[in-house]
């Protein structure tokens, strides 16, 4: 929520309990300040929250409690970049901090006080591309990535303040190592927990311990990796394991809670639930109850002397409970070589499933990453575009997450190529299955997905009727030669990813045969790209060359440059302005409903530029801003 001065606001009150069930009145602060994310610390009192910036990172401390309640700037970083912060239930009043110094490519843990502000680093690190610390904030590993990009992981053994050995401990192959995640470390650190592939193909809950070097696979999931882990921070003792196939599914239970889970299964009946959070004596859980179209509803549960209650806090996007939203569903679709790729799709809330006389239009959205996931969740974008009558299709292509590791490996070297042909024989069952109008489709996606889309549109220029780019990479070697400096020390993994080096003559040749830039001339359908100039992941003079190749060859597409944005479009009016656009060319090209741009364009700093141009004959860039803007839908 914002106040008039667009500044947040932050809202809290008591929350009922078995004897007094009502709430306390709402207090409410605002933070001048764009906040990236806010965490309660194990003093239970007070608030953590940090906004990052491009060149600064600014850390507040909230004390709701106070009389009255207090917040306060605790330390601004100017020319520093964070990556991580995490607590401790052992040190109440501190956080743990990776910070880096623009320019450089290493992060450095840090310790700050948030009571005195004091800033303290825990470790000197010279050239290690990961730190494993215990939740005591001791390091326990370091890993460095090799040039064939394998991962070296080293026990640390502390010798003195700042000083450590280290004594080498194992190396794995990127298909493992990107799958690995540092859980919790036993009580008195001689153990790590890991989520990990290392013995499975799917990512399975392993012990390992470091004195003599044994692992144990505690739980191995059966249908795909590991999603959620819960556990006892003071005991680090296992509650609860789930795996994420079509939906999230309970793989383990501990018993001292078991009968707690039935009750609510039994209290939400066939809705999914996911527990944000348990107190320590188990007897106040933190509940999320959601679906595809529910965005999500929190609870509270209560237990005490075998009294149990469940009490509504609230909903996200609450109005939309009222309307009927159009439900996604999983489905399994083969690719050409016998792989399984598993897909949601999204039907229009009208949409007749035996009515063949009119196929709908269809929307390809093609995730991110590569290496991420889709999941059997409420979609905003999802809803839109089923709201004005297309079929969203969204699947996990070879190379996503989530489908052990063999699946991961098999999107490896292959952007342009065997993904690209999973993309494709998505296309073709929606088509065969008479899901979809087969003459309209659009594909549309961000990062990796508007790589994806690009490349498409460059190399299958008849598949779609249209497409949409988001801050897409057209150009694997700028990709590869302009990444993030602190992604540097894992180089050899981003070449095991991308199948090439951009330091290599082969390497070049290899990642420019599959580069959406090189066949721009081949770009026949209508286009929307969107950048932002802030991106530090796909640099905006590639984005620029992939425009100006564009005009080059009269493609009719428009182009949105978001002077403020990162990688990726995140602001909320630069998300309506895009989305404006986004309705508007599906409606031209698919013949779908929409809504007028109205102000989604007002008052915003944005550069929109329309192609072909009617009359001007160079390249103008118009910047929408008031009432004057030039180009109206």
């Amino acid at each position: 929520m914002r106040d008039d001065n667009d500044d947040l606001i932050f809202c809290w009150r008591r929350l009922p309990t078995f004897e007094n069930n009502s709430y306390g009145d709402m207090t409410c602060v605002s933070c001048p300040d764009q906040i990236w994310d806010y965490l309660w610390l194990h003093d239970n009192r007070s608030i953590i929250m940090y906004a990052k910036g491009y060149s600064a990172v600014r850390i507040w401390l909230l004390e709701p409690f106070a009389n009255p309640p207090e917040l306060k700037m605790i330390i601004s970083f100017s020319s520093y970049l964070m990556s991580f912060l995490s607590l401790s239930i052992w040190r109440p009043d501190e956080v743990l901090l990776f910070l880096s110094r623009r320019g450089r490519v290493i992060y450095e843990p840090h310790i700050l006080n948030v009571k005195t502000a004091k800033l303290e680093r825990v470790f000197k690190n010279e050239n290690f591309s990961s730190l494993i610390m215990d939740d005591r904030f001791r390091l326990l590993m370091v890993a460095n990535v090799s040039e064939d990009g394998m991962t070296n992981y080293y026990k640390a053994i502390m010798k003195s303040m700042l000083r450590y050995e280290f004594l080498f401990v194992k190396t794995l192959p990127a298909k493992v190592a990107m799958t690995l995640e540092f859980v919790v470390s036993s009580r008195d650190s001689t153990r790590i927990y890991w989520k990990s592939s290392e013995y499975t193909d799917k990512i399975a809950l392993v012990e390992e311990h470091l004195k003599n070097g044994t692992v144990e696979v505690i739980y191995n999931p059966k249908y795909s990796d590991i999603h959620n882990i819960i556990f006892n921070p003071y005991t680090a003792e296992f509650l609860l394991v789930e795996e994420y196939y079509m939906t999230s599914e309970v793989g383990y239970m501990n018993d001292k809670i078991r009968d707690d889970y039935n009750y609510l299964v039994e209290t939400f009946g066939l809705e999914k639930f996911s527990i944000q959070s348990i107190s320590q004596q188990y007897n106040r859980w933190l509940i999320m109850v959601f679906n595809d179209v529910n965005a999500g509803m929190l609870y509270l549960y209560l237990n005490s002397e075998g009294r149990k209650m469940v009490i509504f806090l609230y909903a996200i996007n609450a109005v939309l409970l009222n309307h009927r939203l159009a439900r996604r569903r999983a489905v399994e679709v083969p690719t050409r070589d016998g792989l399984i790729q598993l897909c949601y799709l999204t039907m229009p809330a009208k949409y007749k499933v035996n009515d063949d006389s009119q196929l709908p239009a269809g929307i390809n959205v093609i995730h991110g990453g590569p290496n991420r996931r889709v999941y059997w969740e409420y979609s905003s974008e999802d809803q839109l575009l089923a709201n004005r009558g297309y079929v969203v299709l969204q699947c996990n292509f070879r190379g996503s997450t989530g489908f052990g590791k063999e699946f991961l490996a098999a999107g490896f070297g292959e952007w342009g190529g065997r993904m690209q042909d999973d993309i494709n024989d998505a296309f073709a069952w929606a088509a065969n299955n008479r899901l979809v109008d087969s003459n309209r489709m659009a594909i549309m996606g961000a990062s990796y997905g508007g790589f994806a889309t690009l490349y498409a549109l460059a190399y299958t220029p008849d598949k779609y009727q249209c497409g949409v780019a988001e801050c897409a990479p057209s150009d694997l070697i700028e990709t590869m030669q302009s990444m993030p400096r602190e992604w540097n020390l894992a180089y050899g993994v981003y070449k095991v990813r991308f199948g090439a080096s951009a330091e290599t003559e082969e390497g070049k040749i290899f990642l420019w045969k599959v580069s959406p830039l090189r066949q721009a001339s081949n770009v026949r359908k209508p286009l929307l790209i969107a950048h932002g100039l802030m991106d530090d992941r796909v640099s905006s003079k590639a984005t620029d060359a992939m425009a100006e190749a564009l005009v080059k060859s009269g493609t009719n597409f428009t182009y949105m440059v978001f002077p403020n944005e990162g990688h990726c479009i995140n602001e909320e009016r630069s998300m309506l302005a895009y989305f404006a656009m986004i309705e508007q060319l599906f409606a031209r090209c698919l013949n779908g409903s929409n809504e007028p741009v109205g102000d989604s364009l007002e008052n915003l700093d944005i550069t929109l530029e329309q192609y072909p141009l009617a009359k001007m004959k160079r390249r103008e860039r118009v910047k929408v801003e008031g009432k004057n803007r030039q180009h109206s839908f």
